[in-house]
């Protein structure tokens, strides 16, 4: 619990202080877009305090035209969110390495080897998982994307299947 808290903390605080800094200086453009979207912030931010780094893609990404994802970030705070996301996955994953490090120190001589070979399937199998999840997502995507490009497929509206698009889009953004 610790390992999601922590993180969740220390970048709720990061982003908070990146945010002031950036009202406070002479971004007069980031002021204007925040005034703006100031009603979708809170969700941009708790979206921050999880994955940092996704957080700067998406307010740079330009999606749909939307002014909301064309935030004037400065070069220093899309950098600050960048190594702010890089450290959280460190810290996600540095655990379970030294975990599973600890764990074939434990076992004696002969269940090493046998550890290796289990612990050397495991990664193969997640490796295929992790494949055919990324294959999976990538052809939803794909579909969703030329739903969007086609004349109101099944009755939908177009502003509905671009907002389909745009969750999950995000939400695969942040299960990666």
């Amino acid at each position: 619990m610790a390992s999601l808290l922590v993180p969740f903390v220390l970048h709720s605080i990061t982003i908070w202080r990146l945010v002031q800094h950036e009202y406070h200086t002479p971004n007069l453009a980031f002021r204007q877009w925040l005034r703006q979207h100031h009603s979708y912030f809170a969700v941009l931010f708790f979206l921050g305090s999880i994955r940092p780094d996704i957080l700067c893609y998406l307010l740079d990404s330009q999606a749909f035209g939307w002014s909301l994802f064309i935030c004037p970030l400065s070069l220093r705070t899309s950098r600050q969110l960048k190594v702010a996301g890089f450290i959280s996955n460190l810290l996600h994953d540095l655990p379970q390495l030294c975990v599973s490090a600890y764990w074939l120190m434990q076992s004696g001589k002969e269940q090493k080897f046998t550890a290796i070979i289990q612990l050397t399937v495991l990664m193969a199998v997640c490796s295929a998982v992790s494949l055919l999840y990324s294959v999976a997502t990538r052809l939803s995507t794909l579909l969703l994307a030329t739903l969007a490009s086609s004349s109101s497929p099944g009755g939908r509206q177009d502003g509905e299947v671009d907002q389909m698009l745009l969750e999950y889009m995000t939400a695969i953004r942040l299960h990666s």
